[in-house]
């Protein structure tokens, strides 16, 4: 980030970039796509967090702003949970939707944006370990409470 030499207000795509810094979001117009449905599903291991609290799944490109996983949005999608996913399916799905989201921002970002603030959504950490060991368990209960037809939560 401190190499770039973009124009001003220059489209920066980002993804998986952490905390981007303040000077860079002022000066550039940063498309993030999220792995989570903002602003309910905010921080790190935002599918891990999504799939333990009963959470949609689902992904969002926004332009990054003051509030971390917040801001204008310009697309969100629920991704599907099929009772005969695997907990690696379901990841890839969110990973490949992720990437095309990302590439359509681009063409989407010039329209009528709502702010989505965050609100006193918690901004999640790295999942610990103890909760992570219960992951998959908790995935195919997730699982076994949607009914024929429901694609998630």
């Amino acid at each position: 980030m401190k190499e770039i030499e973009l124009e001003e207000d220059s489209l920066i795509l980002v993804c998986g970039a952490g905390i981007i810094p303040e000077k860079v979001v002022k000066k550039y117009k940063v498309i993030n796509s999220h792995p989570g449905y903002i602003p309910k599903v905010r921080g790190l291991d935002s599918l891990k967090w999504a799939i333990v609290n009963k959470q949609k799944i689902g992904v969002t490109t926004h332009f990054i702003g003051d509030e971390v996983d917040a801001g204008y949005i310009i697309e969100q999608k629920i991704i599907p949970l099929y009772k005969n996913d695997t907990f690696h399916a379901l990841t890839q799905r969110v990973y490949e939707t992720e990437v095309c989201m990302l590439v359509d921002a681009i063409e989407k970002c010039n329209g009528n944006l709502e702010y989505r603030s965050a609100g006193n959504y918690e901004l999640h950490k790295r999942m610990p370990k103890e909760i992570e060991e219960t992951l998959l368990e908790k995935f195919e209960k997730l699982k076994n409470e949607i009914g024929i037809g429901d694609e998630n939560v």
